[in-house]
């Protein structure tokens, strides 16, 4: 062993000499190769993405479901069993809250019409409710009267303490409040159905 090592040395040092001083020395030890070492995924970071994602579009999923009174179809809620699999699931849970979405905003914009929000907000008191708004503004939200305003012409004392809203649902909803209070009795209105 030391031979071999005192040879080597002796021929690095010959070739040094004969290469002259021109010449780059390279006395310094060979580098050792570098081992590659295997290199973890860059997934953990992108997979907790999205886990968040997939979080977020079901709880958008159930919120849009909710705002509409609607019920949950899907009982099956797996968890993602690995990255690929979050990502798959976040994706189709992105697809089915953009879906939910839409149905509430058409659902809400239907609400707009005055028939429509009344029949939602009294259910089994459509009918009535609908021939009292009719007698008292001919279903106009915009309709006044002195102090009484909108759909039920509700005056300034019941605006202030049921609410008021410049849309047709927020004015229902209030009408509806305080319909409820008197016992579902149409006596506080002039017009009965």
């Amino acid at each position: 062993m030391k031979v071999i090592v005192t040879l080597a040395i002796v021929l690095g040092v010959l070739t040094i000499g004969l290469a002259g001083p021109t010449a780059v020395s390279s006395t310094s030890p060979t580098p050792t190769p570098v081992v590659k070492k295997k290199q973890k995924k860059a997934a953990p970071a992108a997979c907790a993405d999205h886990r968040r994602g997939l979080a977020f579009y079901r709880a958008r999923y159930h919120v849009h479901l909710a705002e509409r009174g609607a019920r949950t179809p899907y009982s099956s809620m797996r968890k993602a069993r690995n990255c690929a699999d979050a990502r798959f699931l976040a994706i189709l849970w992105r697809g089915r809250a953009s879906v939910q979405r839409h149905k509430t905003e058409a659902f809400f914009r239907r609400l707009n019409e005055p028939t429509a929000a009344i029949c939602y907000v009294f259910m089994e008191h459509c009918s009535q409710a609908l021939r009292v708004s009719w007698c008292e503004s001919r279903h106009s939200t915009r309709a006044q009267n002195g102090q009484y305003l909108g759909l039920f012409q509700m005056g300034s004392w019941e605006r202030a303490t049921f609410g008021h809203s410049h849309t047709a649902l927020g004015q229902a909803r209030a009408a509806h409040t305080y319909f409820a209070l008197t016992g579902y009795d149409w006596s506080p209105w002039a017009c009965k159905p």
